[in-house]
């Protein structure tokens, strides 16, 4: 089986290295077809790399971002498509980052975006069952070809094997972020002055829509536990990761925060970190609070910095979650794991 991964994404971007990754360990051969140009010339260049493959693949694969290239494939390429919508643009930028009105035209426009691109491919990929149902009912698609593809992590193998255990002298609480409104900066901070009398140090790294507010914030709070690092690759952030004790996820009060599991919550998994995040429907979809995972009020700085304290109390609870995690992860969350419902697509 031959599938030829097509459009306009990031190939350096986790989800599209997760499910490349998972295909091709379960024996599936993977081309690539990708064009980032700016503007409609991107489309000429995909038509042109394209024509020379078309008879050797047997399904276009559109990673994520892909609304336009998922459009222009069902009009112009003619073979099966498996469109990896992943997070829907006008939930990201309308409802969640509040770019524009709801009633503006580049809200008509990213919905638009959403609904054809959808409607116009043969599956539609989403992260979690919550996503699913948001999916099915804001643009109506039938909840038959909506497939679930959680978002798993693709962890370079040393990382597993590192074996030295330092001690930090501060518990350190680790978070990473794009800084968009789901991610809940401000609670991370609130938090931290919650804890300013504890043995504790909060790492930072990232930036985006939201990290200017999040610096006057930790300024008006007098933070001198919180430390902002910029944004870096993903190995050096995983080795940030590796030493901290405790990761956090995200804390944000927005409706899509109830219905994603970030990346972060799985690269803690996978490297058996105990990871803190905000109660939803989506993480109880694969996550039990005191198990493998613990799990705060939403957008409750309170309840976040009371069970920081827990974790940093409790050696062996940290241990407990960071090894049920990690167990989680190898059984389930895996490139090989994630990629079934592909899997049965193909066959």
């Amino acid at each position: 089986m031959k599938i030829c991964f097509f459009g306009t994404y990031n190939p350096q971007y986790s989800r599209s290295r997760v499910v490349k990754r998972g295909l091709e360990e379960n024996g599936v051969i993977v081309v690539e077809c990708n064009d980032r140009s700016f503007g409609i010339k991107k489309y000429w260049n995909l038509w042109k790399k394209f024509k020379y493959i078309k008879n050797e693949v047997d399904f276009l694969f559109v990673g994520f971002p892909g609304y336009g290239a998922a459009i222009f494939a069902k009009i112009f390429i003619g073979k099966k498509i498996i469109f990896d919508a992943f997070a829907s643009i006008y939930d990201s930028m309308i409802l969640d980052r509040k770019t524009a009105s709801v009633f503006s035209p580049k809200s008509f426009y990213y919905f638009l975006l959403d609904f054809l691109a959808c409607h116009m491919s043969d599956w539609v990929l989403v992260d979690t069952l919550a996503q699913k149902d948001f999916f099915a009912k804001t643009f109506k698609i039938k909840p038959e070809k909506i497939l679930v593809v959680y978002v798993g992590a693709d962890i370079p193998q040393e990382l597993f094997t590192q074996t030295e255990k330092i001690k930090n002298s501060l518990t350190k609480v680790f978070f990473y972020a794009t800084f968009i409104p789901l991610q809940g900066v401000d609670i991370i901070l609130k938090s931290a002055k919650l804890l300013k009398n504890e043995n504790v140090k909060f790492e930072i790294m990232g930036q985006g829509q939201t990290f200017p507010d999040a610096k006057n914030l930790a300024q008006k709070l007098s933070l001198n536990n919180v430390e902002f690092l910029p944004p870096s690759p993903y190995v050096e952030l995983l080795n940030r990761l590796n030493l901290a004790d405790i990761s956090l996820g995200i804390f944000g009060s927005t409706s899509k925060s109830q219905r994603v599991i970030p990346n972060k919550v799985f690269d803690a998994l996978a490297l058996g970190k105990p990871c803190i995040t905000q109660d939803s429907p989506a993480i109880r979809e694969i996550l039990k609070n005191g198990e493998n995972c613990i799990l705060t009020k939403p957008h409750d700085e309170f309840d976040l910095a009371s069970k920081i304290k827990l974790l940093m109390s409790d050696a062996r609870l940290r241990d407990k979650i960071g090894k049920e995690g990690q167990a989680l992860f190898f059984e389930k969350f895996i490139p090989q794991k994630v990629v079934a419902p592909i899997l049965n697509i193909l066959k």
